[in-house]
């Protein structure tokens, strides 16, 4: 990676949750943040000019947050992922194998275990 090309993150959440910590700590960790209600929007900038990381909000029912990232994968293989829903490591796990995601918080609030998350993405990034 260029030493002066700056991160991107992609967020797509629904309208009604809070994401003002995401964005702040996004911003703290040097993480460039466009943010996306409709998924396809954020589909179509995601093949205009790829994104280093995907935060994405996930329904258990339908899963349209995992097929997202299938959908950005496919587009770029090394777009990095993280999930907010709200289950237990081992049903993520189970229901997002083989998409390679970073990990996933369970509340948009939780900045804890999403500054781990970020720690980590930034040293793979570097």
């Amino acid at each position: 990676m260029e030493a002066n090309k700056s991160l991107r993150a992609c967020i797509v959440a629904e309208s009604s949750l809070d994401i003002s910590a995401i964005l702040k700590l996004l911003e703290s960790y040097d993480i460039g943040p466009e943010v996306f209600s409709i998924r396809d929007e954020a589909l179509n900038r995601q093949s205009e000019k790829p994104f280093d990381l995907l935060v994405v909000g996930d329904d258990p029912t339908t899963g349209d947050g995992l097929k997202l990232i299938k959908d950005f994968l496919a587009v770029n293989w090394v777009t990095s992922s993280i999930v907010i829903c709200d289950v237990d490591e081992e049903n993520i796990h189970e229901r997002a194998e083989g998409l390679g995601i970073l990990g996933h918080i369970r509340t948009a609030g939780d900045v804890q275990s999403l500054a781990r998350l970020l720690a980590r993405f930034k040293q793979m990034a570097s």
